[in-house]
């Protein structure tokens, strides 16, 4: 490009080559100031810059440099002619004949022109060195209404110094320039529509917003529909990159390709490698001269190539022989060691193929790497590594069940666990046994083989349903270890113990081990910030502490997102989360959320999230009025356990949860049934209480009267059962239990406390909630009465069982004085049945209801 022609076309409208993130921060740059674009090939800065001429309200003086123009002479005759072009007066200052840039005749004609916005477009610093002097001087001395910019290649501006200082310089750098993944993607689409999505983000992520990369991968695609990901990493771009090696210094050569087994360049690191000490300033002049190497995001000390660079730089140390790329993984591995970074150092033995020297480190490292949620690192070492293992034999086989487990496979684990205890009869039946030391990590006799046995087997235990199984294990291993604290195997252990008692409704001792726990000094990142507040959230949901369950749950999730310690990490969070918004009503949500638990689990084959999430979806079908679906869901979850986990305990907690159902819904002959299996408890005795017949109450009080609670849920329920059997003999009894039930509902988020209960507990909350003005009645009360899916709004099939007693009397007893004392209700209850009953049967009166009821199915 040439002077003789204007600014280059750019795109007119919005697109996906418009710059619409950049233009306007150019376009901002101060009066009399310089914006300074730094970027390699390939980024799109002469393209952004036409943008911005086109942009640009100013007439524009557009230069662009070449290999001729390394004189300040040939350029000064260069910038004349592209400010002639923009229609400045450059007659007096080309008649003066004086040297340099910045003459007064030349600025006068500038600043007699107005608004004017200079480009100088690839400067190399090298080639033109002579060059940046004189235009620093003039980009000083220009007037407040021009703006100067430039685009360097090769290296940075000297002499900036006075213009940063003032604030009037902007720099971009490639790390400006590189398209985001929002606008990768669209031009993505817009130019290859009919590309695949996993092709599409293949060839986003190999470009890292190198739009030169990402074009060519697109006129790969359109030439053979070759994969063009696959071709970039290739020797696709091969002669690009050898043509940027070949300009730089020997040192920076020699810097590039001995350190390109390093994922990021520190310069300490690339001292080892190179055996100098010069890295520091070698990595600092590769940056300033664009050369497709920057600084990380976040940090002052440490480099990293572009993707594509960075492979290229391999195959280039490559043809040097497999001596030079085993020397350059040992070297980073031996450095790795002496920072204590165990993960880098074992990962660049393997490349290096000393297996022997890997396993040693992974041996000593083991549990910390474990601890640290390393298990898929940890997986796939072992995978990589053939035949028998180096070093202690048994350590590794824990290692190699311990990553499987962590990974989420649970089935590798079982085999892996099916080896180690194996090995544990072989040890014990080996003579002259060791004396063995319970805290220490390296020891692997019998008994400390066979308590992490034990820890294991209780961990697939809870996997394949069996929690109960889980708790011996963990309770008999952990007599051995006694009270360590340090591994995490020991805290996951913990919340296994808390975990599984919550599941087989053991709360007390659950509580008891968390608030122990909780106190521990010493404890894992992960467990205090996400395993221990997702547990307290379980109690909490399970006790009705909505809103505190709530927050805990919302708090782990949130902290999860940042750092997945296990795959599965966040479904206790999740289960809590669903008990809490469904105690809220919010169904909709409570349902999302346990559905998403059965998906996650079924996808790891972990049945007894697979169950607890699936009685969750049961319970939420049940809140909306879709019994027969709520039924079919329970059935579904029976019918697995009897598969896979026969004489699980938590047969226990479907039985419990379709007994409350059952009660809730007007089924007692089935409710008693389950309720008959069940063990004895506060909850259990409050379900039976409330089967007793309306007309019979005082076997009812004398029951709720013995009942205990423990929860703050047990103790709602008993209130509204102790009203409702306070309502005939002692009413103004009836009124304070409800109304203190109501209140500590309300206050903790169990705002369904009161569906599923009879007619006249709603009859009475009506009329409390009116008289006491109060809120947390209305609420409930509202709840309680919103219509469900699948409900008719007419016919017998939802009549209550208050209303289908009275329609079962309407015939034979006509009075309300005398239907009142044969239900046992007072008038005005009868009063508001009837209403409510004329509208469901769609009739004007009791006579044709009576006269219906056949009809009706009643």
């Amino acid at each position: 490009m040439t002077t003789d022609v204007p600014a280059p076309e750019a795109p007119a409208g919005p697109g996906p080559l418009v710059r619409e993130r950049l233009v306007p921060r150019v376009l901002a740059t101060p009066q009399a100031g310089l914006c300074v674009i730094r970027a390699p090939l390939g980024y799109g800065a002469t393209t952004l810059l036409a943008q911005v001429a086109h942009r640009s309200h100013a007439p524009v003086a557009w230069v662009s440099m070449s290999s001729a123009e390394t004189t300040p002479d040939r350029f000064r005759r260069r910038l004349l002619n592209a400010l002639r072009r923009a229609g400045v007066d450059v007659r007096r200052s080309e008649a003066t004949g004086q040297d340099g840039f910045a003459t007064p005749s030349l600025l006068d004609a500038v600043h007699d022109a107005g608004d004017l916005l200079v480009v100088v477009d690839d400067l190399d610093v090298r080639l033109h060195e002579r060059v940046v002097p004189e235009l620093l001087d003039f980009v000083q001395g220009q007037p407040l209404r021009c703006r100067t910019l430039v685009r360097t290649r090769h290296g940075t501006l000297p002499g900036t110094q006075r213009l940063l200082t003032s604030g009037r310089l902007r720099v971009l750098t490639e790390r400006d320039l590189a398209l985001e993944p929002a606008e990768a993607d669209a031009l993505l689409a817009a130019v290859a529509p009919t590309l695949s999505p996993e092709r599409a983000r293949a060839l986003v992520e190999v470009a890292e917003g190198w739009l030169a990369a990402l074009t060519v991968g697109l006129q790969v695609l359109e030439a053979d529909e070759e994969d063009p990901a696959a071709w970039l990493l290739g020797p696709g771009l091969d002669v690009l990159f050898k043509t940027e090696l070949a300009r730089l210094e020997p040192d920076e050569r020699d810097l590039l390709v001995r350190t390109s087994v390093l994922d990021e360049l520190v310069p300490d690191a690339c001292n080892a490698l190179r055996g100098k000490r010069d890295s520091h300033t070698v990595l600092a002049r590769l940056e300033e001269q664009s050369t497709l190497v920057a600084r990380s995001r976040g940090t002052t000390e440490t480099y990293r190539a572009h993707l594509l660079f960075a492979e290229y730089l391999r195959r280039e140390l490559s043809r040097q022989g497999r001596d030079a790329v085993a020397g350059a993984h040992c070297a980073a591995a031996e450095w790795y060691l002496t920072q204590g970074q165990a993960e880098q150092a074992i990962q660049h033995f393997h490349e290096a193929g000393d297996l022997a020297r890997a396993m040693a480190v992974l041996e000593q490292h083991l549990a910390p790497l474990l601890d640290a949620g390393r298990a898929d690192a940890v997986r796939r070492w072992y995978a990589s590594t053939p035949g028998p293992l180096v070093g202690d034999r048994h350590i590794h086989e824990l290692g190699i069940a311990w990553s499987a487990l962590l990974s989420g496979d649970a089935t590798a684990a079982a085999d892996a666990l099916l080896v180690v205890e194996a090995s544990v009869a072989e040890l014990q039946a080996a003579a002259g046994e060791v004396s063995e030391d319970p805290g220490s990590v390296t020891v692997s006799g019998p008994a400390w083989l066979e308590a992490e046995a034990r820890f294991l087997r209780a961990f697939l235990d809870v996997w394949i349903g069996h929690p109960d199984r889980a708790v011996r294990e963990v309770d008999l291993a952990r007599e051995f270890f006694g009270d360590s604290w340090v591994r995490g195997v020991h805290q996951s252990a913990a919340m296994l113990a808390v975990r599984a008692r919550i599941w087989v409704g053991r709360h007390q001792e659950a509580r008891r081990i968390l608030a122990e726990v909780a106190r521990r000094p010493r404890t894992h990142e992960y467990f205090r910030q996400a395993a221990i507040p997702s547990l307290t959230a379980m109690v909490a949901a399970g006790e009705g502490r909505a809103h505190r369950a709530q927050h805990l749950a919302e708090q782990a999730i949130s902290w999860l997102r940042t750092d997945p310690y296990v795959p599965y990490g966040d479904l206790d969070a999740r289960l809590a989360l669903s008990g809490a918004l469904l105690d809220q009503d919010r169904i909709d949500e409570s349902e999302q959320e346990a559905v998403t638990v059965v998906q996650r689990a079924t996808g790891i084959g972990h049945v007894s999230y697979q169950v607890l999430g699936g009685l969750r979806v049961a319970e939420c079908c049940s809140a909306r009025g879709r019994t027969s679906e709520a039924w079919d869901t329970l059935d579904d979850v029976r019918v697995m356990l009897r598969r896979v986990a026969p004489g699980s305990e938590l047969r226990g907690a479907a039985d419990a949860l379709e007994a409350r159902l059952r009660v809730e819904n007007g089924d007692p002959v089935r409710a008693q049934r389950l309720l008959r299996r069940l063990p004895e408890s506060a909850s259990r005795d409050l379900l039976v209480a409330r089967l007793e017949r309306p007309d019979l109450r005082r076997p009812a009080l004398r029951l709720a009267q013995r009942i205990r609670p423990t929860t703050p849920r047990e103790a709602v329920d008993l209130g509204v059962l102790l009203a409702l059997c306070h309502l005939r003999g002692r009413p103004g009894e009836a009124d304070v239990r409800l109304l203190a039930a109501g209140e500590l509902a309300y206050e903790l988020g169990m705002h369904r406390a009161l569906c599923g209960w009879p007619e006249e507990i709603q009859v009475l909350t009506e009329r409390l909630a009116r008289d006491e003005a109060s809120e947390a009645l209305a609420r409930l009360l509202s709840v309680a009465r919103t219509p469900r899916e699948g409900t008719r709004t007419s016919g017998a099939s939802h009549l209550s069982s208050g209303e289908l007693d009275l329609l079962r009397l309407l015939p034979t007893v006509s009075g309300n004085t005398e239907l009142a004392e044969t239900l046992g209700v007072s008038v005005n209850t009868v009063k508001t049945r009837l209403r409510r009953l004329y509208a469901k049967l769609e009739v004007p009166n009791r006579y044709e209801a009576a006269a219906g009821r056949r009809r009706r199915g009643c």
